[in-house]
């Protein structure tokens, strides 16, 4: 609430709904849904950013793919899947 105060064009989450409980991440993510701010949302779980605009993929700090999240989350999780991380 804090952050919100000072209205921020810009929120960066960082793994926002690690450790929290299945309600808790539902109630997180609806709220995040309706902030006007842009959400910089940085994670390994794919399934919150699926309806973001834009998803950059990282590796060891160097961009492997970035597009629609319609694209790149699909080639992520095969990446995963094929060195059996997922």
């Amino acid at each position: 609430m804090a952050i919100l105060a000072m209205e921020p064009k810009v929120i960066i989450l960082d793994e926002p709904l690690a450790a929290l409980d299945i309600p808790t991440q539902r109630q997180l993510t609806t709220i995040l849904q309706s902030l006007p701010q842009t959400l910089l949302y940085i994670t390994h779980d794919t399934a919150p950013i699926q309806n973001y605009d834009l998803a950059i993929w990282l590796e060891q700090g160097q961009v492997v793919e970035t597009g629609s999240p319609y694209t790149v989350v699909p080639r992520f999780i095969d990446e995963m899947n094929r060195i059996e991380v997922l």
